[in-house]
């Protein structure tokens, strides 16, 4: 797991969020003004950066939303991308992104449980935000595609929608799930936050699970914001890990709350960054966010109890260096099944980690 850091802090430069299957729907709640309701492209050659550069600036920026136009070959990269281009001589040392999860196969797996589990407080979260037919959608840290398939079904044939992430692997996954699912109007590329590429402006922002693993967030999404038409809607949805917890209680489940929790920590992330997610996108320009959130919840025979026991799996390595357990406290060959086992005892329901999405429109 230590090589597969470090090869991540050698490498990357930005990431979601890169960023799970029981149909119980979200739950919902409402207080105060808060109005809770409860990445593969190729690196171009210096002399074509220039060209592009030099195509760009004499390109109109797109005033207003359409339908969808097809891909043209010139590109536009976000404002702030091109210095840094020019500017960057060695990547090591650069990061700006610490993905706890790892690179594996088994993650992409969990990544797909957690799409399952998250999928109607996804695309409950992106309606209430305003995403609408006919829009073009980027969904920065696509991973799996969930959020990218949602969006794409939210805006129809019409719409278009461009899910971007730094791991090819899991574009490979996306790619597979597009066509399993018959949604022709998305498609998924290569790119490493914030340097995203593309054709036009798009009418929305969107990401989940993608800002808890950066290291200055409010940054990336300022410089995002460059691809979005005036007007246009940026929205976010993050979690709160604190927030997980079952009813009645089940010390397992607090346990394994507290592991997650801690492994994020180790690896530099935030675990509740749900709550800061109104000040990420006020400190990114957006005046008023609107906030909203919403829960899925499982019983004990429930793929819930399957996604805390793969989160633990993924995070072990971080979990046994931070020093709130070790491998022989979690034994997490037998997780999954001591969870079922001890949420049925009690009959007790598991309210996952709090999705909460934030949102507003550039001026």
């Amino acid at each position: 797991m230590r090589e597969d850091l470090l090869f991540f802090a050698q490498v990357l430069a930005g990431r979601r969020l890169h960023p799970p299957s029981v149909r119980h729907g979200p739950t919902l709640c409402r207080t105060r003004c808060d109005l809770r309701l409860g990445g593969a492209g190729r690196t171009a050659r210096p002399g074509e950066r220039a060209v592009r550069r030099r195509e760009r600036r004499r390109r109109p920026a797109l005033a207003e939303s359409g339908p969808h136009r097809p891909l043209r070959r010139r590109r536009s990269v976000s404002p702030g991308a091109r210095e840094r281009r020019e500017d960057r001589t060695d990547m090591a040392g650069t990061d700006t992104t610490t993905y706890a999860m790892g690179n594996t196969s088994g993650e992409a797996v969990r990544l797909d449980v957690q799409d399952a589990l998250y999928a109607g407080c996804t695309e409950y979260l992106l309606r209430a935000a305003g995403l609408r037919e006919g829009m073009r959608v980027l969904d920065v840290g696509c991973g799996t595609g969930g959020v990218s398939l949602a969006a794409a079904r939210i805006v129809g044939p019409g719409g278009q929608v461009v899910g971007v992430d730094m791991n090819p692997e899991v574009l490979k996954v996306a790619r597979r799930n597009a066509a399993a699912a018959d949604i022709r109007n998305v498609s998924f590329e290569h790119h490493v936050l914030p340097d995203v590429e593309l054709p036009e402006p798009v009418d929305a922002l969107v990401g989940r699970l993608i800002l808890m693993h950066l290291a200055d967030p409010a940054a990336v999404v300022k410089e995002l914001t460059g691809l979005v038409r005036p007007g246009g809607l940026v929205t976010f949805q993050e979690i709160n890990i604190s927030r997980a917890r079952a009813v009645p209680d089940v010390p397992l489940v607090t346990r394994c709350r507290e592991w997650i929790c801690a492994g994020q920590r180790e690896a530099g992330s935030d675990p509740d960054m749900g709550e800061r997610l109104p000040h990420v996108l006020r400190s990114a320009g957006l005046a008023a966010p609107a906030v909203a959130v919403a829960v899925p919840t499982g019983g004990a025979v429930s793929t819930a109890m399957t996604l805390v026991a793969e989160t633990v799996r993924s995070l072990l390595p971080l979990i046994e260096r931070s020093g709130v357990a070790d491998g022989q406290d979690v034994d997490v060959e037998t997780l999954r099944g001591r969870l079922s086992d001890a949420c049925a005892e009690v009959r007790a329901t598991l309210y996952l980690s709090e999705l909460v999405a934030a949102w507003g429109r550039l001026d």
